[in-house]
């Protein structure tokens, strides 16, 4: 599989890590659980080579800085609206595990 990749994108008070593996739309939007990190979904996404996908590490998780804990859940949810907007993304596809469901 090829590595994606890896871009840094300010979001607020932090800087947000996402990787991008370059394909067709859809976009599909990778988002983990608590605990983990965007490339969790590494094994997935290499199944579906040719499709545009991103994977996050969100808000304190992987390789986006930390801001000050606690993360509750609704934090999250603005970071990817922004994460979506400041890329220009359409016709996203969410897919997530637990916390990033």
């Amino acid at each position: 599989m090829k590595e994606p990749n890896t871009i840094q994108l300010p979001i607020k008070d932090y800087q947000n890590t996402l990787y991008e593996w370059e394909g067709d739309s859809p976009t599909l939007l990778f988002c983990h659980a608590t605990g983990f990190h965007g490339r969790i979904w590494d094994r997935v996404i290499e199944k579906l080579e040719g499709c545009h996908c991103i994977s996050v590490d969100l808000r304190g998780h992987g390789k986006s800085t930390n801001t000050n804990p606690p993360y509750p859940w609704d934090s999250f949810v603005p970071d990817v609206i922004k994460i979506i907007k400041t890329m220009q993304l359409r016709n996203v596809v969410g897919i997530g595990h637990s916390m990033g469901g």
